[in-house]
This record gives C-alpha cells, structure tokens and sequence, in this order.
C-alpha cells in the first residue's frame, strides 16, 4: 500500500467512525492526528504497504515496550487509534468498545433503570445484572447518537442496525445482545411503552455455550489452604470459619454473606437457609469443624455490632460482607498456602466445583450431590461429570486390535 492507498485507508476509516459509530468531528480528528504521525514513521522508514504488524513496529518505536498502565492518558488514547486503524484494515469495520461508564440518561435510559430494576427483583446474579446494564448502555448509547430520545421511535430495523455493529468474531456479544434486547423489548411491550413486541421480529440465532470443565482443587490443596491461615488476627478467624463453610458445605456465595444467627439451630447442628438464587430452602448439617470456627470467630473475632449477619467486615462501620470480599478472601488464602492456581479459577465457585468432585470420588450418587449444593435439578450437577475422571475412564472402551495387513495394503505406502 503506498501513501496514496495510506490515505484512503484513513479516508474511509474516517467514514466508518462518522456514518457507523456517530463519532463526533471532535473525536475523528483525534484519530486522524494519531494516523498522521503514522504516516510520517511509514515515508521515513520507506514501507510501502500497511498492516498490523507495521502498527506494531510503530508502537515499539514511540513506546520502547513500556507497560499500559504506565503510559499517559493521550498515550493510550492513540495506541486505541492504532488498534482501531488496524481493525479497519483487516476486517473493513471498527469495533465499539466497552464504554467508561453505564449510563442511563434520557427517556429510553430511564426505562432501561426500570428494566434493570425489575430484574433484581427477579433475583438475578451479579454477573448476569452487569452484563444486562453493560448491554443496555451500550444501546442507549447507540441510539442517542442516531437521535433516537423516545422508545415508540425504536423499531426492527434500529435494533438490527445496532446488532450489525457489534464484532462478528465474537458470536457471544451478538447473542448476549439479542438475549438482553429480547428482554428489555419484551418489557416494554408488556408494560405498555411500545405499540408492539418487536422482540418477536429478531432473529434467533444459533449461539450454544459450550459449558467449561470446572475449576477445582484436590483435598490436600484445600486442608492446606485452611490449615496456613493465621487465627491469632480477628481476620483470620473469620477467613477460617468462611473457608470452611465453602468447602465444606458448598454454599454460594449470595447465600455466606447473607448467614444470620437466625439461620442456626445449634441443638439440631443444623444451618437452615432460604437460597438467594432459586429460593429453595436448604439445610446442611453444621459439621463439628465448622461449628468450632464459627463460635470461635463470634467469641473472639467478631466485632460488637448490632448487624444480624454472621460474617461482617473488620473495619468500621461493621457491615456484612460484599461478594467481591469473598471472593478476594479464597484467591488471597489460595496464595498465601502457595497453591498453584494457574488456568483455574480461585474464588469461591472453584470451592463449591471442588466439593462437587470430591463427592463424586467418593461414589455418593448426583441426586445427593444436587440436594447439597441446592440445585432445582439434577441437570445442573450433571455439568460436574466431566471433573469425574475416575468414573469417566470407567467408561472407556477398549481399541480393537488392528491387523498387520492393515498396515501393509497398497505397499504399506501410507502407513510408512
């Protein structure tokens, strides 16, 4: 590509930014000073043709390999015009990006909070509730920039216009937006804010997850973890009794930070629970090892507090616990033991498949295991099957022999 094709590159990236994503003449002639200097390092270096290996080479000239986090604001910022002019070239699209912020501004943006708000009602995941604003602000986003301000302007052809933005490499975006515009679409519709259910008109499309083997980790790894923590600090007592509520008894981790004194039948020894996620109730047996770390943490750990929760944070004001402490008490208790937690994941959830498979080892049969961990079916368990490698090579069949004029038909040519 010579400088002339350079600047039709640039051109017609200039286009998509303007007439696809609605950048502003203010952001476009950012890029195009970022691509500018580009220029300039292709004519003093003579390369004739651009790709992302030359953008690559220009990034380490004007950086020296210096980390990320380490670059300034407009550093960054054209290192993004680098990766986008790039994409441009080898896909003729440029991709959005995950906004800075979730923002729910305007008419639309406020049913959207509605929509949102519905969900949690419908008790809904962390995750999953992310990822339905994360997709609707993107949306709104979309739509403000084509000057969409009211939901009866919103039709078929606005929301396949947005869905065709979205980058094709990566079939999951499609289908999480579809999956949260379908719903959303659907609310308006039944809440009588839309004419019609447009969320009828879109297409399915055939996006399967294929569900991962599960992160776990052996006996010996997690009696190492609990065993390496320190109970002479308050923090420690509590982190022991948590830690041993998740592996040994496999609650989520909704269910721990919402334990109450009112959960507990010390003369049963039994833990009695209304589950966050499905609302079945559950109850597990308080195990004499759990039972001594908890009553030790309540005695001797536990902040005064008139908080009904069990497991509170250390500094005040004296509140239970978030999510997000949780899981960062199993990674940080994972890497103090010195257990290698490369290629699986360290929170709280690896516990619980651990549990899984521990039972499994030991024969106790999927239904049991599905009582357990407070599964609505036994389908959900079925996902732990593919960590049961003792069961698994049961069901190995043995390979037939094969005969020695297999190896020597049409001269043995092929098989040489």
């Amino acid at each position: 590509m010579n400088s002339c094709n350079f600047n039709e590159l640039t051109n017609n990236a200039s286009k998509y930014l303007e007439e696809r994503l609605f950048r502003s003449k203010k952001n476009i002639k950012s890029y195009k000073r970022t691509w500018t200097k580009l220029k300039f390092f292709l004519e003093a270096n003579n390369i004739l043709s651009y790709n992302r290996i030359v953008g690559d080479q220009y990034i380490l000239e004007m950086y020296n390999n210096a980390r990320y986090c380490d670059l300034s604001n407009s550093a960054k910022q054209s290192l993004r015009h680098i990766d986008a002019l790039s994409e441009f070239q080898e896909t003729g699209k440029i991709f959005q990006r995950i906004p800075e912020k979730i923002l729910f501004d305007g008419e639309i943006g406020q049913l959207m909070a509605a929509f949102v708000a519905f969900k949690i009602s419908s008790r809904v995941k962390e995750t999953t509730l992310y990822n339905y604003k994360y997709q609707l602000s993107k949306f709104n986003t979309f739509l403000k920039n084509i000057e969409i301000s009211s939901a009866k302007q919103i039709d078929q052809l606005i929301v396949m216009e947005y869905i065709s933005s979205i980058d094709s490499r990566f079939p999951s975006s499609i289908h999480d937006a579809l999956k949260t515009l379908k719903g959303f679409l659907n609310y308006l519709f039944a809440n009588k804010e839309i004419e019609r259910n447009i969320s009828l008109s879109l297409p399915r499309e055939n996006y399967k997850k294929s569900p991962k083997v599960p992160s776990t980790y052996s006996e010996e790894e997690i009696d190492t973890m609990i065993n390496s923590i320190d109970l002479e600090p308050i923090i420690g007592k509590r982190n022991r009794a948590i830690l041993l509520v998740v592996s040994r008894l496999g609650l989520r981790t909704s269910d721990i930070v919402n334990l109450k004194f009112e959960n507990f039948n010390w003369d049963n020894s039994t833990i009695t629970i209304k589950q966050f996620k499905t609302g079945k109730i559950l109850e597990l047996p308080i195990l004499p090892a759990i039972g001594d770390s908890i009553i030790n943490y309540l005695k001797y750990g536990r902040p005064k507090s008139k908080e009904p929760f069990i497991f509170l944070s250390t500094q005040s004001p004296y509140k239970k616990l978030e999510p997000s402490s949780l899981r960062r008490i199993v990674h940080n208790s994972l890497q103090r033991a010195g257990i290698k937690i490369k290629d699986r994941k360290s929170g709280p959830h690896a516990l619980r498949h651990s549990l899984a498979q521990h039972l499994l080892a030991k024969g106790t049969v999927l239904p049991v295991i599905s009582e357990i961990l407070g599964h609505v079916n036994s389908e959900s368990t079925r996902l732990y099957l593919r960590v049961d490698l003792k069961t698994l090579r049961q069901c190995a069949l043995e390979v037939p022999p094969i005969t020695t004029t297999f190896y020597i038909q049409q001269g043995g040519y092929f098989y040489a």
